[in-house]
């Protein structure tokens, strides 16, 4: 019989690569996207609305971790059958909102009738697979306390991998719907299979505890789902505001699109499955949470910075060459915009690398809601700093706004450990001249022009 420590450590590494195959399988299905409706306006449409989906889905995503610490434990905050009440009905919730406010939420996401058209096609179906992520979310937890983490996993992963798989069968017959129907299929198989492993049966529970369970979820969740407003919010005022660069041509916010949730894939692989182990080991210490800063960051970002720095200088010159040979719609400038958006989105990148493994001290030290306090700054900035930026540089001067805002917020998160800070600080830049490095080589080689 395997022991339980080997049962754990076996659970971590299958829930760190099944959040690598779903992220891959993501960066693939909107990599193929741009490649096929890339110079089409429409394209720009519905990822608009697919940042609306991945706004929400980052919640559901946050509360596999903040609800698993909920729910386990020897004195649980939070029964089971709440939790997945609270999921379901919340995940229902933002379907219906997706299907009924489709048209007023296109028109708030996009600037012109074609792109608001592709986001009022595209919605309904998103909603659908917001409620479908928040389902597998649920049920992912409540396996997770029968011991089934790694099953759990495994049929999460075989979700994004059937959402690859859709959107190739459908988008020659769908055009851009098929990126919302990519997300139903991810979460619907998800459930399908967790369905088949085993039964979950869910008790009823009261309407306050519900309420209650929502509003601890989304306390634990709103660092979390901060780097994804911001993305959203940049989406939203390159729709909105008038720009003078590359947000004027079809497929630059696609462009864009795909540039920031590579980062923010990378910070989803690297970083949160990090925070995952972090917060299981540092859940039975009783220290502060600067010394858990020290003694968990540095060696954390030993590894996520370096691995991260080359995700981006690969992705930066892969982008190019990918969507010259795959373009119908796309072509090899294009992917120079993506490749240009991606180094320019490193310092994003690393600052969210070191609040994702910082959030792990401050969730197992019980002081998020300090640690939420820095959103009190951290939000309004990023509405000045992204609208400024994108007035005076477009999307450039978007991604420079996301950069203040980010590292302003990293600053917050690891203030209580001012050499751990100064350490982050020294790796970033010496990473960040690495990728300056990268991104002028593959300028003067035409790659990047």
């Amino acid at each position: 019989m395997t022991a339980p420590s080997s049962r754990a450590q076996t659970a971590k590494i299958v829930t760190a690569g099944s959040i690598a195959l779903i992220a891959a399988s993501s960066a693939v299905v909107m990599l193929l996207f741009l490649a096929r409706f890339g110079t089409a306006t429409a394209a720009d449409g519905a990822l608009a609305a697919y940042s609306a989906y991945v706004l929400t889905t980052v919640f559901a995503q946050g509360c596999r971790i903040t609800g698993a610490a909920a729910v386990g434990g020897a004195n649980p905050r939070v029964q089971p059958a709440e939790l997945a009440w609270t999921l379901g009905l919340t995940g229902t919730a933002l379907a219906v909102l997706f299907v009924v406010a489709a048209a007023p939420l296109a028109d708030a996401l996009t600037a012109t009738d074609s792109a608001a058209g592709a986001a009022r096609d595209t919605l309904p179906v998103l909603g659908l697979g917001v409620a479908s992520q928040f389902y597998a979310v649920a049920w992912a937890v409540l396996l997770g306390l029968q011991g089934r983490v790694t099953s759990a996993s495994v049929s999460l992963a075989i979700g994004g991998v059937a959402s690859l798989v859709a959107f190739v069968l459908l988008a020659p017959r769908v055009g851009v719907a098929a990126l919302g129907w990519s997300t139903l299929f991810s979460g619907g198989i998800a459930c399908l299979v967790m369905a088949t492993r085993t039964g979950v049966r869910v008790a009823a529970v009261q309407w306050r505890r519900i309420r209650a369970t929502g509003g601890l979820l989304l306390r634990e969740n709103l660092v979390p789902l901060f780097s994804t407003t911001v993305y959203a919010e940049a989406v939203v005022i390159a729709g909105s505001l008038p720009g003078d660069g590359p947000s004027q041509d079809p497929g630059g916010t696609a462009a864009f699109a795909l540039a920031f949730l590579v980062s923010s894939y990378i910070c989803g692989i690297l970083g949160t499955s990090v925070a995952i182990v972090d917060t299981i080991e540092l859940s039975s210490d009783v220290d502060g949470v600067g010394a858990r800063l020290q003694r968990t960051l540095p060696a954390a970002l030993r590894v996520v910075y370096p691995a991260g720095a080359a995700v981006m200088a690969v992705g930066a010159i892969a982008a190019p060459i990918a969507l010259g040979l795959l373009g119908s719609s796309s072509t090899t400038e294009d992917g120079a915009l993506v490749g240009v958006l991606l180094l320019g989105l490193a310092p994003f990148t690393f600052a969210t690398l070191a609040t994702n493994v910082a959030f792990s001290c401050w969730f197992s030290a019980a002081r998020v809601g300090a640690l939420n306090r820095g959103l009190w700054f951290a939000m309004p900035l990023s509405l000045v700093a992204i609208g400024g930026g994108f007035l005076a540089f477009d999307l450039y001067g978007a991604a420079i706004g996301i950069n203040v805002t980010t590292l302003a917020f990293a600053w917050w998160a690891l203030r209580p450990a001012p050499s751990v800070m100064a350490f982050a600080v020294r790796r970033a830049g010496a990473l960040l001249a690495v990728l300056a490095a990268v991104g002028i080589a593959g300028a003067g080689a035409g790659v990047l022009s």
